[in-house]
């Protein structure tokens, strides 16, 4: 079973970013992310033969002292590697205290303790928008901002381990098992 662990962004909040996504010519002709599949991954199992119920037991008990908080999407845009050179692009996200960093540190222990690699990179949350699959050619401007859009509120109340399942037309997140913060 191919399994992650993510936030999954509310379904109003989906919308309202998708149609901004929509809404920027540069994207159109790439890759838009689906805004039933938004979501904040925290740490990326892949392919595993591990019981689901030890998974879910050990998620759990690393988010035992997490409380549900605010944070922003911002209007920002990034793009990795870089904005000329991209494979992605995300929508940036602010929130005060960290607490993101936190319930990764604590998901990402707790699994390296079933056998999962315990993640080199540095953990920046953030939403893909749009996937650029081929090498970029020719005068394309992505944007920076979405213009006069607003930062959107939201909260994170929840996180789950989902499943993943790869399907010629994209794929499909069928969530396993969710932690109420």
């Amino acid at each position: 079973m191919r399994l992650f662990i993510a936030y999954k962004i509310h379904n109003k909040d989906a919308k309202d970013i998708y149609l901004n996504v929509m809404n920027c010519e540069a994207f159109k002709k790439h890759k838009i992310v689906d805004f039933k599949n938004y979501h904040i991954t925290f740490k990326f199992l892949g392919e595993t033969k591990l019981d689901v119920q030890i998974i879910s037991e050990q998620l759990l008990d690393s988010l035992s002292n997490f409380k549900r908080f605010n944070f922003f999407f911002s209007n920002e845009i990034g793009y990795i590697p870089s904005r000329h050179n991209p494979k992605f692009a995300y929508l940036k996200i602010y929130e005060r205290d960290n607490d993101f960093e936190k319930i990764f540190r604590n998901v990402d222990l707790a699994m390296s303790n079933l056998g999962f690699d315990m993640e080199k990179r540095e953990f920046k949350p953030h939403l893909t928008l749009v996937r650029f699959r081929e090498t970029l050619i020719g005068d394309d401007i992505f944007p920076v901002y979405f213009k006069g859009k607003k930062k959107i509120e939201s909260i994170m109340d929840k996180v789950s381990l989902f499943q993943s399942i790869l399907l010629p037309e994209g794929p499909v997140y069928k969530e396993v098992f969710s932690v109420r913060l």
